[in-house]
């Protein structure tokens, strides 16, 4: 018997428009809500959240999910992978308490505007009362789906489906023990060069330069915004509305441009999409990982390459025709690949990028599981900065506090962006066998043959397949690889050795 999903895909539906009005409030409130209004927000995260919880837990939804898997669809469809993501997210759903949904949201929206504050005047422990109830929340939570001793793994499960931290534990110590030498090899074998942090590049052309690049991705502004926020960041309300933002520093004109380029990755990711998947629960990335991905393979192995800055290096010269006269096109690749230990997780190179995410995930995995306290990670996180890049951070706003996360509650996101970084050097040596002149391509500004593979490959699917199925159906195995993303390092930053 064919199974009819009608009814399932209108549920479905129904649960997808919540998030997304959710989503919309949020995506505001990080954009151009007045500092005066957080508290009104806050309630109504926490109203809606509470209205999707209902919905996403109805009786109904799983009754219609069990009638199907009486005669379930073909494996390898649409309606297979529709019907096992409806499981598992009503599974996931029906285990967590109204009460402690509502009580997280609500938490999550408070602490965003307590880590403003704390940021303003560089003080950790404004934020500490909060993220100490977050942290709490966050363990009440993962306890629900797993044993003590794995409740990190709970957490890693919502980004990154299937993935355990036994197996992150192996990835990060092969980067771990390799890492530490071939920054030291680059930095010692690289020249010096320009530095441009003593010139104004003004906001008003930097927003309309980081817009034409976008544009030339593929951005599409009928179905999308660019804005400014404090954190830059990706939001969806569905297929057909994508919403990127960005920062601005007017000394630091790469720090906008190189954000629009990663977050438009992530954007494209979307609007790529089967329209079919729209409103249901495989209208995502197969997992924040591949999200991470496709924004990491445009910022560093597209945007930071010679090809690129061929066809946008004249453009860019007209919009800041003062600032860059004396720069040469080898000096400013020179500069935007410069290799240093920095401060800032988003303004750091690609080379030691992941020790910033090493750090974070060893700290808030010790977090979850009780071994440190929330008032502790000031020097904690200090200590690391110094294990892993030899760098103390001048104050807390550059330090522990430089990232959202935490205080909106997304533990185990950090991990994907290493994960990321490693299938995007996968991704992007399959791309080189696949597309003959790749290279050429994107030296003529033409980097349609590159959206339209990824599309093909990744982007189309959507959360049809699970990570550990797309890599397979990708690379040939599922497992994490490190190899590719070591040797794509050592290829570009050390071409003769």
């Amino acid at each position: 018997m064919k199974p009819d999903l009608t009814t399932l895909k209108q549920q479905l539906a129904e649960i997808a428009d919540l998030k997304a009005a959710i989503a919309v409030l949020e995506w505001d409130q990080q954009t151009f809500l007045p500092s005066g209004s957080e508290k009104g927000r806050a309630r109504q995260i926490a109203a809606l959240s509470r209205h999707l919880h209902r919905a996403a837990t109805a009786s109904e939804l799983g009754k219609t999910i069990e009638s199907l898997e009486k005669y379930p669809p073909e494996p390898d469809t649409i309606g297979f992978a529709l019907l096992r993501s409806a499981r598992r997210q009503y599974d996931r759903w029906v285990r967590v308490p109204e009460t402690l949904a509502a009580e997280l949201s609500a938490t999550t929206a408070e602490a965003y505007t307590d880590w403003l504050r704390a940021r303003e005047q560089r003080n950790f422990q404004i934020l500490v009362p909060r993220l100490e109830k977050i942290v709490d929340l966050k363990r009440q939570y993962a306890a629900l789906f797993a044993p003590e001793e794995r409740l990190y793994d709970a957490l890693l499960d919502d980004y990154e489906p299937g993935q355990s931290a036994a197996e992150l534990d192996m990835v990060f110590g092969e980067l771990r023990s390799r890492l530490p030498a071939l920054i030291d090899a680059i930095i010692a074998a690289q020249k010096s060069g320009s530095d441009f942090s003593d010139r104004t590049f003004p906001a008003t052309a930097q927003m309309q330069f980081s817009r034409d690049l976008v544009t030339a991705m593929g951005f599409d502004f009928q179905h999308g915004r660019l804005d400014l926020t404090e954190h830059p960041f990706t939001t969806d309300f569905g297929l057909d509305d994508v919403r990127i933002t960005t920062h601005i520093d007017e000394h630091d004109f790469l720090s906008c441009v190189l954000s629009c380029v990663h977050e438009c990755g992530h954007a494209l990711y979307s609007l790529g999409m089967d329209p079919e998947l729209n409103r249901t629960p495989l209208a995502d990335g197969a997992s924040l990982g591949f999200h991470e991905s496709q924004s990491r393979l445009w910022e560093n192995q597209v945007a930071r390459s010679g090809a690129f800055w061929r066809a946008f290096l004249p453009h860019l010269h007209r919009y800041f025709p003062g600032q860059l006269a004396d720069v040469s096109a080898r000096d400013f690749l020179a500069a935007i690949n410069r290799v240093q230990r920095s401060e800032i997780r988003i303004e750091s190179d690609e080379v030691t990028y992941n020790c910033h995410i090493l750090l974070r995930y060893d700290i808030e995995r010790d977090l979850i599981h009780g071994r440190i306290h929330c008032s502790d990670l000031p020097e904690l996180w200090n200590e690391k900065m110094r294990e892993y890049l030899h760098i103390t951070p001048a104050n807390d706003t550059r330090g522990v506090l430089q990232d959202v996360h935490w205080p909106t509650g997304a533990f185990g996101y950090f991990p994907t962006y290493t994960i990321g970084n490693l299938l995007a050097a996968q991704l992007w040596e399959l791309a080189h066998r696949e597309l003959p002149g790749l290279d050429d391509f994107i030296a003529a500004g033409t980097l349609s043959p590159l959206r339209e593979w990824l599309r093909d490959r990744v982007h189309r699917h959507g959360a049809r397949y699970l990570p550990g199925e797309l890599r397979q159906r990708l690379f040939g195995d599922a497992r994490l690889q490190t190899e590719p993303f070591l040797r794509y390092l050592s290829e570009r930053y050390l071409p003769e050795a």
